[in-house]
């Protein structure tokens, strides 16, 4: 073999090493990149589930407040209508009288 085939083979054994190892980094680039995005989906996910169970939690304190005031306004108007059957108990009764 002649020095210029063994250069060139040389050459090409470089070129096909040097290939292999930025093919390899560009892999190990690309997956810590993907990691990182999806690190970044993944707490993207938990602040809103986060979020909207605060909002969940708030929003049935509302509701706890909204039945107990119902609860009352209930209460108030059985008074009412009791109060209202007995006046009119009584208007019969004075007119039979």
């Amino acid at each position: 073999m002649s020095e210029l085939s063994i250069a060139i083979s040389i050459a090409g054994l470089f070129g096909s090493i040097s290939s292999i190892v930025f093919a390899y980094l560009a892999f190990k680039r690309n997956e810590t990149n993907d990691a990182k995005e999806q690190g970044e989906n993944t707490g993207e996910i938990q602040a809103d589930i986060q979020y909207i169970v605060k909002m969940l939690s708030t929003l049935e304190q509302s509701l706890v407040k909204l039945e107990d005031k119902e609860r009352q306004m209930l209460e108030r108007l059985a008074k009412v209508e009791q109060c209202l059957t007995m006046l009119q108990q009584e208007r019969r009764d004075k007119q039979w009288k």
